[in-house]
């Protein structure tokens, strides 16, 4: 094998010229670009050099922009990750704090019922029940004002002869009067569409609060002066609550419930609707109720001012007792328009009335 050599050669060193050492150009000023670069290159020497504060300076603002692009891009994506689990139901939302449904006049939405079904006695009905029935094509879900040519041929509107069970021997003063509006579907659920025979249910309703509330001393009765079907699709009691106390439901004439209960001087109004169970009160002129008497007896006593709390004793019942001493003040809400012994009804004519 063959030695592996290296060789090298040696450069002489660098000798310097006789003569004056270079000049180097003043401060400032500028010099032709050196053999081999562009002649559009230009070299400028400068006295003294960037202070370290400014760079230091420069580098902060750089982060900072660099940084808020990147929050900026971090915060789009963790929204729409968000958005897409809120659509695909993978995570859970809680409901936003509501006011006391007892006590505010006005309510929000809220995700969950305030009261259940069980929580209340129902009347027996006569005959049995029937499949909630399909959203109508016109159904109006937060009502809106009618012009005289959409105000439907078959809208019925009358004053008919009924005697309220129950107000007989009762003071005109302590006799609180209420308008009752329902919803097109709670006539063919629990009147088989027919406004007659949901007279005789809603009816039942007046004489059963009626008894509960003399039964107790109260000297006090609440008398049906209207039964009117509205243009309105009821859905949560809590919304309808809403739409009710602010007079955003109006009747199939075109007419705002509100305008309807001074029309008739009613003290408060009840609108009945088949959407879920139970009912709800604001505690004075409005409440909600969802299919039977009992719903209606305990939400009229809430309007009443009563509240959960008032309990006769050896769990015995409701003490409605503070219904006694509120009655003239509830009478009073609204002057009296309607003859005794007399109530309006308003309905669509389907054949069956």
């Amino acid at each position: 094998m063959m030695p592996i050599t290296s060789s090298f050669t040696t450069m002489p060193a660098p000798q310097r010229t006789s003569g004056q050492p270079p000049t180097r150009p003043a401060p400032n000023t500028f010099r032709p670009a050196p053999q081999g670069y562009s002649n559009s290159t230009i070299y400028v020497k400068k006295s003294g050099g960037i202070g370290w504060g400014l760079i230091v300076f420069l580098l902060l603002i750089t982060g900072g922009v660099g940084y808020a692009i990147y929050a900026k891009i971090s915060y789009d994506k963790a929204l729409k990750i968000a958005n897409e689990q809120h659509v695909t139901g993978s995570i859970y939302s809680l409901p936003e704090i509501a006011p006391d449904p007892e006590k505010e006049e006005i309510l929000p939405p809220l995700d969950t019922p305030v009261f259940d079904e069980g929580d209340f006695h129902f009347l027996p009905d006569k005959e049995p029940d029937i499949p909630e029935p399909p959203k109508p094509a016109g159904g109006n879900p937060t009502g809106t004002p009618k012009k005289p040519n959409e105000i439907p041929k078959n809208l019925v509107r009358k004053e008919i002869s009924h005697t309220t069970p129950g107000v007989a021997g009762i003071p005109e003063d302590r006799v609180v009067d209420v308008l009752c509006v329902y919803t097109s579907q709670y006539k063919v659920r629990y009147g088989r569409d027919s406004a007659t025979e949901l007279l005789k249910r809603v009816s039942g309703f007046f004489e059963e609060s009626n008894k509960k509330y003399q039964s107790q001393g109260t000297n006090t009765a609440v008398r049906l002066i209207g039964l009117v079907e509205i243009d309105y699709y009821d859905s949560y009691m809590v919304n309808d609550l809403n739409h009710l106390s602010r007079g955003k439901i109006y009747t199939y004439g075109g007419v705002s419930t509100h305008d309807l209960r001074s029309q008739f001087g009613a003290d408060m109004i009840a609108l009945l609707g088949t959407k879920g169970g139970g009912g709800v009160s604001n505690g004075n002129a409005f409440f909600i109720v969802k299919r039977g008497g009992g719903i209606f007896t305990h939400e009229c006593q809430h309007a009443y001012g009563w509240g959960h709390g008032e309990q006769l004793p050896d769990g015995k019942g409701d003490d409605v007792s503070k219904l006694g001493r509120n009655a003239p003040g509830r009478s009073s809400w609204m002057p009296s328009k309607v003859k005794s012994n007399t109530v309006y009804v308003e309905y669509l004519n389907t054949g069956k009335n």
